[in-house]
């Protein structure tokens, strides 16, 4: 293989994306509970290395993908990519529900920038829901492209980020956000309660009174004399037959 068919190595996420990103992401993290997803993880299949930044929810009935990216300055050659952009989506989540085993699955496409007109029709109504969200940070419009899918931030919640960076907000950094999603994940998790033997079983002490029922009612039977004796009780007896 010469130099030139090396393949090109996929890019991983920047050290810190654009801020109105991190901002976003962090209230994906913490009021909808999507991790940040790594552009080297395998799960991204033909997604990687498409997005600046991206988060997901792996797990569940549900998969969900949000990536951040920035067009191009030409605003028709970056309206064709949104639309290669949207039909690799659609096919990438139609493969998540099979991979896992999820009934439905949802991608928000996050343009932080102009674009022209989408040249695609909207996708089918199905398992599968495409949403585009256009955001020129540089004049604070935000509009719809296509349908934001439901349980993900609405136009009016994105338009807020936007107003707050410009307002001078200082967005989380990448390394907050990936900690606030470990958090997350660890609060998830609740330690089975481990509650101690407090109290011997009433059942035992039933089991040794039945023994003994039994036994008393043998030696009544059996011994002639119907009297039973310490000893039969089980208690010692010494060599002088004192009872001990």
């Amino acid at each position: 293989m010469t130099q030139s068919e090396v393949p090109e190595a996929i890019p991983t996420v920047p050290a810190e994306p654009p801020a109105l990103a991190r901002s976003i992401a962090m209230e994906l993290v913490t009021r909808y509970r999507l991790r940040p997803v790594d552009q080297r993880d395998s799960r991204l299949g033909s997604l990687a290395g498409q997005y600046e930044l991206a988060m997901a929810a792996w797990t569940g009935s549900r998969g969900v993908l949000v990536g951040f990216y920035r067009p191009s300055a030409d605003p028709f050659g970056a309206s064709g990519d949104l639309a290669t952009r949207c039909r690799d989506a659609l096919a990438w989540g139609a493969e998540r529900i099979t991979t896992q085993r999820a009934q439905t699955c949802d991608v928000l496409i996050m343009v932080l920038g102009k674009v022209g007109r989408l040249t695609m029709t909207p996708p089918p109504k199905g398992p599968v829901s495409i949403g585009v969200v256009a955001i020129d940070p540089d004049s604070g419009e935000a509009e719809t492209l296509l349908p934001v899918p439901s349980g993900l931030p609405s136009l009016g919640a994105i338009r807020s980020h936007v107003r707050a960076i410009r307002s001078g907000h200082e967005a989380p950094t990448l390394a907050a956000i990936d900690l606030a999603g470990r958090q997350m994940v660890e609060s998830g998790y609740q330690k089975p309660a481990v509650r101690p033997l407090a109290k011997t079983p009433v059942v035992t002490y039933s089991l040794i009174g039945s023994f003994i029922a039994v036994y008393v009612l043998e030696k009544t039977l059996i011994t002639p004399s119907g009297s039973i004796g310490l000893s039969d009780l089980g208690a010692l007896v010494n060599a002088g037959g004192t009872h001990l």
